[in-house]
């Protein structure tokens, strides 16, 4: 079973995920990662939270089973226009070059273009809405 990323945005103490699979851009992480590096802007991965992987392999206590899942409280919120910013980059990146980043595990950078374009659509609307967000990490 293979992971990936959903976009979550906060508004209070509820959020909604467009839960659009974002698969090529967690598998391509650490390339795009040194890609945001070369481009001076901050990478994805900061904007990543883990809390749905923790409460979805808890065998520790730390979360109360419930209907409604994890608490907004339990997750890594961040700014939406930071996280555009970094997107934005990155994305006129590889339509420049497709070659900046090298393809992993079958994903290649068309995929992590896609995904991109979903990114900053989403991301956009966190912004105009001026709501939180995070890349929730799903199995």
């Amino acid at each position: 079973m293979g992971s990936t990323l959903w976009i979550n945005l906060r508004d209070g103490d509820r959020y909604e995920s467009n839960s659009s699979d974002h698969s090529a851009l967690f598998n391509c992480g650490e390339p795009l990662d040194r890609l945001a590096a070369k481009l001076s802007v901050q990478p994805l991965s900061d904007f990543y939270d883990d809390t749905d992987l923790r409460y979805n392999m808890d065998e520790t206590g730390e979360f109360t089973e419930t209907e409604d899942g994890w608490p907004v409280t339990a997750a890594q919120w961040f700014d939406p226009a930071a996280a555009l910013r970094s997107v934005n980059a990155i994305l006129t990146a590889l339509q420049a070059n497709a070659g900046a980043i090298d393809a992993v595990n079958g994903w290649t950078p068309a995929d992590v273009e896609t995904d991109l374009i979903d990114c900053k659509a989403e991301l956009g609307r966190a912004v105009a809405e001026g709501k939180v967000i995070h890349f929730c990490i799903v199995m």
